[in-house]
């Protein structure tokens, strides 16, 4: 049966989400991100900072559930969940101007359908443009349908399957343009789970990328400090990354489907304060399909997942278990997948050493570990005769300019553009931290034949 929401339920979400606004934003759309930067083991990411916020996503479920069982039954809600309904035929026509819109400036600025997602070639130019026709007609709809989907597979040849998951959504947007224009009722009912299931998995994918890569976001959070609200940078990210997983979950198995679609879709317009048209352009497909949501609610010929069980505790008991089996598949998965992507990122040569012994200016370099308040540990990193040079990455090597690379216990955990870096609680007992200075080429300096390096030996207790 079909359940009406709540504007508690809607304001309630509104201020937890505001408060993680930042969990929206796409990584590589706004700081730079680079393969050499190793991924955390899953191992790794089952930090206390992980296993609180895992706590905390499952109380949040279980009071959702039971929120949106009990609290569905006011009458001027059912009157305006209604009102909304009436609105469901304009899905369609929301979803091809969306398409329009995404497509038109894609192919004005040379991308596919995101902003780090460059055109391979002329001709995908080209299909772009024929799809953009097509979305004048609905009789033509089926065929833009399939052309998108023919863009992400293109992106998928071109970027990697690995990273085209991040807009997995846009194979239910797909979908959606494909099959709601048909006579099939049967088929034409498919269109919003499919919808809703890739939308919610894209959400959970970046939610994984941030546990697994963080070093990533950490340089987004250095660049727009203002978003962490004050937070430690860690518990921060570990908890807009479960933002994402939890509102993903709650995307595919309907729970909450027309509020939860309204609160996601005013947060991320309330992000484009900070990161400008970018985030406008780049969201457009999620913003179509979270109003088509907010138009349709989860329809009406396939049950929810939400609503599978009738009884309460199996509704919960629903929830709360298939979140915790899917969101430690989905980490896994990705993780393990990472490595493999990185590994094949990685530069086949070996820089040689870059030696500045007949250098006037001799660069030596000073590492600091001391324990973070909160969580981790905080490096700082102190040089003489060296500057930080981040955007001079990749030029030929300068003496006295470059970057430097963090290791602990001898694996690679980031490349440093600054003298302070913050790193997860590595684990009781000793560790070794390294830091060796590099040029912009990459190669380390050398002083005599001996690398430009700093060693600090800590224990964890």
């Amino acid at each position: 049966m079909q359940r009406s929401r709540t504007l508690t339920t809607m304001i309630a979400l509104m201020c937890w989400l505001y408060c993680s606004q930042s969990a929206h934003a796409h990584v590589k759309w706004f700081a730079g991100y680079d393969w050499s930067t190793p991924p955390r083991a899953f191992v790794e990411v089952l930090t206390p900072t992980t296993w609180l916020m895992l706590c905390i996503s499952l109380v949040t479920l279980t009071v959702s559930v039971i929120g949106d069982n009990r609290l569905g039954q006011i009458k001027a809600l059912q009157d305006l969940e209604n009102r909304l309904e009436r609105r469901r035929t304009s899905s369609l026509m929301m979803m091809r101007i969306a398409a329009f819109a995404t497509l038109l400036v894609a192919w004005q600025q040379g991308n596919l359908f995101a902003p780090e997602l460059t055109n391979p070639s002329i001709w995908v130019e080209r299909l772009q443009f024929v799809i953009i026709l097509f979305l004048f007609s609905v009789q033509t709809t089926v065929a833009a349908g399939i052309g998108m989907l023919a863009l992400w597979i293109i992106g998928a040849s071109t970027f990697g399957i690995f990273h085209m998951l991040d807009y997995v959504n846009v194979i239910g947007f797909s979908w959606f343009l494909i099959v709601r224009p048909l006579s099939n009722r049967l088929l034409q009912a498919t269109a919003l789970p499919v919808l809703y299931t890739t939308t919610g998995l894209s959400l959970m994918w970046l939610g994984c990328e941030k546990l697994v890569f963080p070093d990533w976001a950490l340089r987004l959070l250095e660049q727009n400090p203002m978003l962490t609200l004050g937070l430690p940078d860690e518990y921060f990210l570990t908890g807009a990354a479960f933002v994402e997983l939890g509102l993903g979950f709650m995307l595919i198995i309907c729970l909450f489907s027309r509020s939860l679609s309204l609160a996601i879709t005013l947060v991320f317009f309330m992000t484009t304060c900070v990161f400008g048209k970018v985030e406008v352009i780049g969201h457009t497909l999620i913003h179509a399909s979270l109003i088509v949501f907010l138009f349709e609610g989860p329809g009406h010929t396939f049950t929810p997942p939400a609503m599978f069980h009738e009884r309460m505790p199996m509704r919960i008991a629903f929830a709360t278990v298939n979140f915790v089996i899917v969101v430690v598949a989905m980490i896994n998965i990705y993780s393990a997948t990472a490595v493999s992507v990185v590994r094949d990122h990685q530069p086949v040569h070996v820089h040689a050493p870059f030696d500045v012994t007949d250098s006037p200016m001799r660069p030596d370099v000073q590492l600091t570990v001391e324990p973070d308040k909160h969580a981790g540990w905080n490096i700082q990193v102190t040089t003489t005769n060296f500057r930080f040079t981040p955007d001079r990455t990749g030029t030929e090597p300068v003496a006295g300019e470059g970057h430097a690379h963090l290791y602990l216990d001898g694996n690679k955990v980031a490349r440093m553009y600054g003298p302070w870096y913050h790193i997860p609680d590595p684990g009781i007992g000793p560790h070794e931290l390294r830091v060796a200075l590099n040029a912009n080429d990459h190669s380390e300096f050398a002083f005599d034949g001996t690398p430009v390096q700093a060693v600090v030996n800590f224990e964890v207790p």
